[in-house]
């Protein structure tokens, strides 16, 4: 399946930027749709090849693959359309992957997205580094109490009770 489904993704790729120099997809998390469709939200991660300008940017990304039921056996995947970008990192609240690898040197992480539905809300939840503006990395943001949630008290209110 895995084959069948990266050489129909290939075709979409000449029209996304970002997807163009795809060089592997990672883990994500899948949903069914109101109409009964399957969407995906995946990461794309950017060829490694510094020489060319590419290091490894990881992107969210997502999909609708169309399936069909032959018969009671079978799931067969009849194609993928609306295959495109969601979010890269915008330099502020998310590191990108510029500030990652190629300026600090560090692990540029932008993955794993999951979606989640919460009291009519929808969530994608993302593994990602902090960008500038917001606690970004270091050992004296490491100890920065402000950056989890507000400051100590913010974390005492939100303590779960034992």
């Amino acid at each position: 399946m895995q084959a069948e489904y990266s050489r129909i993704a290939i075709i979409w790729l000449a029209n996304d930027p970002i997807l163009k120099n795809q060089a592997e997809e990672w883990s994500g998390s899948a949903t069914l749709t109101s109409d009964g469709k399957v969407r995906l939200f995946y990461t794309d991660r950017d060829s490694w090849a510094p020489e060319f300008g590419h290091y490894g940017k990881q992107t969210l990304t997502t999909a609708q693959v169309n399936l069909s039921e032959p018969d009671a056996a079978t799931l067969k995947i009849d194609g993928v359309e609306d295959l495109k970008s969601i979010f890269d990192g915008d330099g502020r609240l998310y590191q990108n992957v510029q500030q990652g690898n190629i300026e600090s040197g560090d692990n540029h992480t932008l993955r794993d997205p999951h979606y989640v539905e919460d009291k009519g809300h929808k969530y994608l939840v993302f593994e990602a580094n902090t960008g500038t503006e917001d606690g970004y990395q270091g050992e004296n943001n490491l100890y920065n109490k402000a950056y989890y949630g507000g400051a100590i008290n913010f974390s005492r209110t939100r303590k779960p009770s034992r």
